[in-house]
């Protein structure tokens, strides 16, 4: 058993779960967001949390009006958990198959596409 695996699993599932059974308010009570506290501003990731719980719920228009990358990074999410569980129950080792570049590659592509996003929200409010 990979011990890295089991963690990538039990992270994941442990959110997976919390986003499907979570149901935050459609308008927060208070600011969490640093960035948008101060500035007024969305920061790239403001509204995931409840778009990735409306995704867990399987309410996608919603959750793509909250944030348009949200079921991206809840496909991320779920091949981590895929992963964690392949890795953990089987004894092959599937991350041997993809090379450690294309994988640094997906993930700097999905922190460049979520940067991008942000900086074209904040762009379309400030025009």
């Amino acid at each position: 058993m990979d011990r890295n695996a089991s963690i990538r699993l039990l992270f994941a599932g442990s959110a997976l779960a919390l986003f499907r059974f979570c149901t935050p308010p459609s308008q927060p009570a208070f600011l969490l967001c640093g960035f948008r506290w101060l500035t007024g501003l969305p920061c790239p990731l403001c509204g995931m949390t409840r778009a990735l719980c409306l995704l867990a719920k399987g309410d996608w228009i919603p959750a793509m009006q909250l944030h348009a990358m949200s079921p991206m990074v809840f496909a991320m999410l779920a091949a981590i958990f895929l992963d964690g569980a392949i890795g953990t129950f089987t004894p092959w080792n599937c991350r041997r198959w993809i090379p450690a570049a294309v994988r640094n590659n997906v993930w700097s592509g999905v922190l460049v596409l979520l940067s991008s996003y942000g900086a074209l929200r904040i762009a379309w409010i400030l025009l």
